[in-house]
């Protein structure tokens, strides 16, 4: 999972609160568009079952449609947020993505951050480029 974590404290003033809504939103953005691309991989394949080393197959659509993004604030101003699926999706995502004893990765987390990283950082560093 993407996991991306920024620490600020926001009771310092009007500029901090600044800066860290900014981080928030560029997170916000940035988890949002890995969360889209995620969708978009986990479609490639409709209705015939994956090859190894290739992205799940898109066959009931439960996985792509549990796809979620969260960002969390704690008590100090740490931000942290990541990109997941729904607690029901979790370990079929989990056996997909690193395989098992009897059934070969069929990887679609990792190749999607990796294929897709630069634009992702670019985001967080509010240089979207849309």
């Amino acid at each position: 999972m993407f996991r991306a974590e920024v620490s600020v404290v926001t009771h310092r003033g009007p500029f901090i609160q600044s800066l860290h809504d900014s981080i928030y939103h560029s997170m916000d953005e940035s988890l949002s568009a890995y969360k889209s691309d995620m969708y978009q991989t986990l479609r490639q394949k409709i209705g015939e079952p994956s090859l190894p080393g290739e992205p799940p197959a898109y066959i009931t659509g439960a996985l792509a449609e549990s796809l979620l993004h969260f960002i969390d604030i704690d008590k100090i101003g740490m931000i942290s947020g990541g990109v997941g699926v729904r607690r029901d999706q979790r370990a079929k995502a989990y056996f997909l993505e690193f395989g098992t004893r009897k059934m070969a990765p069929r990887p679609a987390w990792r190749p999607t951050l990796e294929e897709n990283w630069e634009r992702y950082r670019q985001i967080l560093a509010g240089r979207s480029g849309n």
